[in-house]
């Protein structure tokens, strides 16, 4: 009768065991899987973020290519205007720009 009682707490502890491991298994794969699940949404996002940063960069590109066109298209008329109508380029200096505005900010008084 002992005997009979040991064997059955052996095999229920054996059996006990047995499905703790299978639940400790199984709790480890559903962790795991849900993990790499949250790894795959992220990298979708992350793929979307980059598309929408990329499109926005190219929009930029165009539109500074546009502008630059479009000032640099005023920059050769304005040259053609100074060409025709003012003083040699060369003959502008830092020094002549500096008497000019010192002589327009003399108070009239002053003189």
């Amino acid at each position: 009768m002992i005997m009979s009682i040991l064997r059955n707490t052996s095999l229920t502890l054996r059996s006990g065991f047995i499905e703790v491991l299978l639940i400790f298994i199984g709790v480890t794969i559903a962790v795991a899987f849900g993990n790499w699940n949250d790894n795959r949404k992220e990298k979708i996002i992350e793929k979307n973020y980059l598309e929408l940063l990329s499109s926005e960069v190219n929009e930029n590109r165009i539109i500074l290519d546009r502008m630059i066109l479009k000032y640099n298209s005023k920059i050769v008329v304005l040259k053609k205007i100074m060409d025709l109508t003012g003083p040699v380029p060369s003959l502008i200096s830092m020094h002549s720009l500096i008497f000019r505005f010192a002589i327009q900010s003399v108070p009239v008084n002053f003189l």
